[in-house]
């Protein structure tokens, strides 16, 4: 039987709570109480001038995961910006996406494939979309060769979608490919009125519904709340663990270092 896998997807505003005050520990603090496997983060900073450290770095020393980085914004001296990734999972390859900007805010995605304890071979990504509806909708539509990419791999796709409405155009072609259930609000944190973040399935299902973590710490902690979900893959139709030999060349392929 596949265990259990907590996913979870958690705008951080680099770090910038609801106070003004940028604070990295309390980050830490919350990302302990969810105790997810998987972490997909967005607005993630190390700029110089932003934040006085590598924030995602940061995180994984302090939880013992293991970091993927997914900087949009990027400079060899001053630090980067952008999404991040953070797995207890074995990680077997790692594809990172930058959408076409149209001359728009960078925006892209992490693809990771993931080694469970059990076996099962997890498709994890994290994105954080455009604030307008026709670029999201390309934006999806490049998601989706990587959403589905094989009948027998459970796969999630989670981030800040940054839609509201629930039967936006993107949200529709999304739903024609994965399963994409309710999601509470989590945006404003102080007051979340919009759906803005969102987990989707394919391959998978459930255990539970997708929850936020609402706490007087998350209120303060960024202008996003947390959401999280326990997912099992689906009985017979989990892809096994590859052998050693295709392990070392997924590898090679997406530049995984050894």
């Amino acid at each position: 039987m596949s265990r259990i896998l907590r996913v979870a997807s958690y705008n951080v505003h680099g770090c910038r709570g609801s106070d003004g005050r940028r604070d990295v520990a309390r980050i830490v603090r919350i990302l302990r109480e969810i105790d997810a496997d998987v972490i997909g983060l967005q607005e993630v900073e190390s700029r110089h001038g932003r934040s006085e450290v590598d924030q995602a770095e940061r995180f994984a020393a302090a939880l013992g995961m293991a970091c993927i980085e997914g900087p949009l914004l990027h400079h060899a001296q001053r630090g980067w910006f952008g999404n991040a990734l953070l797995t207890r999972l074995e990680v077997q390859a790692v594809r990172r996406v930058l959408f076409d900007s149209y001359g728009g805010e960078a925006r892209g995605a992490i693809v990771c494939d993931l080694m469970a304890g059990d076996g099962t071979c997890w498709r994890v990504m994290t994105t954080h979309l455009d604030l307008r509806s026709r670029h999201r909708r390309r934006q999806f539509a490049t998601l989706l060769d990587q959403l589905v990419p094989s009948p027998r791999q459970p796969t999630v796709l989670m981030g800040d979608f940054n839609e509201w409405w629930s039967r936006s155009r993107g949200l529709a072609t999304l739903k024609d490919h994965a399963q994409l259930p309710p999601s509470p609000p989590s945006f404003p944190s102080w007051l979340p009125a919009l759906r803005l973040d969102r987990i989707a399935l394919s391959g998978c299902r459930l255990q539970g519904g997708v929850r936020r973590h609402l706490t007087p710490l998350t209120r303060r902690a960024s202008d996003h709340l947390p959401i999280f979900a326990d997912v099992v893959a689906d009985p017979g139709n989990a892809t096994v663990a590859p052998t050693d030999r295709e392990m070392r060349a997924a590898a090679v392929s997406a530049g995984v270092p050894r």
